[in-house]
């Protein structure tokens, strides 16, 4: 049975109300002392903020998923991330920094089995203007994932190139740079939607991300060996999160695994709009 896994946020699961860094957290359920396991104490005129116990809170501990400079949606004052909302985040952190295996080992820790990480691939590999040596930097930022890998943790590698037009030898490069246990999605600018670019992806297996936004729509592809969907429209009535249920159903059937991301907003609209889509797949 293929797997279908929707996301409440594109950079973190939602669920709540959300904790402010200035006050003092009310006490936190085992899991969540569970997450802090490996996290170092910091002392007296120390960078990290302490509970009572002297342990460094979640969302300060450099080695927690919580920690990760996004932003975190929770019950009132707690720092635990329920389970509902557990399924996958698009690891955005990755993207600045190559995480370290310490790094990745309590994301591992700090998460349900079951859970999946994509990673959004580093600056380097994406952004940056020269490509030479870019092989080198995708084979060693797959090889930092290998902890996640090695958990049954590790979901696609998201690679978002900021071009207007294609960059072919640039996609080109990174195609055949990628390791074969790499589930590769591509986000990209309707200007690369053009069958040099589409047969290339196919080729390789990687996927071509729908991304549907207010400027806009989703195209309509089945493009690679997992379906990647990114909900990031400033509303959605609850026809089109229906109509979006029945399509995630559809590419299920297909036999395609599925990763569905709702968007963060300041207004907490993702959680309703994950939960409705979520609810709509299951009846």
């Amino acid at each position: 049975m293929r797997k279908w896994i929707i996301a409440v946020a594109i950079i973190a699961a939602l669920a709540g109300c959300k904790s402010t860094e200035t006050q003092q957290p009310a006490p936190v359920e085992d899991r969540g002392a569970e997450a802090a396991k490996g996290a170092s104490t910091q002392g007296a005129g120390g960078t990290g903020v302490t509970g009572t116990a002297g342990a460094v809170l979640p969302h300060r501990d450099p080695s927690n998923i919580l920690s990760q400079k996004r932003s975190i949606y929770f019950d009132y004052d707690q720092f635990v991330i329920k389970d509902e909302f557990k399924a996958t985040v698009e690891a955005h952190a990755t993207y600045r920094r190559r995480p370290t295996e310490s790094t990745l080992v309590g994301w591992i820790g700090s998460s349900p089995a079951g859970f999946r990480f994509a990673p959004k691939a580093h600056v380097a590999i994406t952004h940056q203007h020269d490509t030479d040596g870019i092989e080198a930097r995708v084979t060693g930022f797959c090889d930092a994932l290998a902890p996640l890998a090695a958990a049954d943790r590790l979901g696609p590698v998201l690679f978002q190139l900021p071009h207007q037009q294609p960059d072919l030898d640039r996609l080109d490069r990174i195609l055949a740079a990628l390791p074969d246990a790499i589930a590769a999605a591509f986000d990209l600018g309707p200007g690369w939607l053009e069958d040099e670019v589409v047969k290339r992806l196919d080729a390789a297996g990687a996927t071509f991300v729908l991304t549907d936004s207010d400027d806009r729509a989703a195209p309509e592809l089945a493009v690679g060996a997992i379906a990647y969907v990114r909900l990031r429209r400033t509303h959605y009535a609850d026809a089109d999160l229906d109509r979006w249920a029945a399509q995630l159903q559809a590419m299920a059937a297909s036999g395609r695994d599925v990763y569905a991301y709702v968007k963060h907003d300041e207004a907490g609209r993702g959680p309703a709009y994950a939960q409705r889509i979520q609810e709509a797949v299951r009846a």
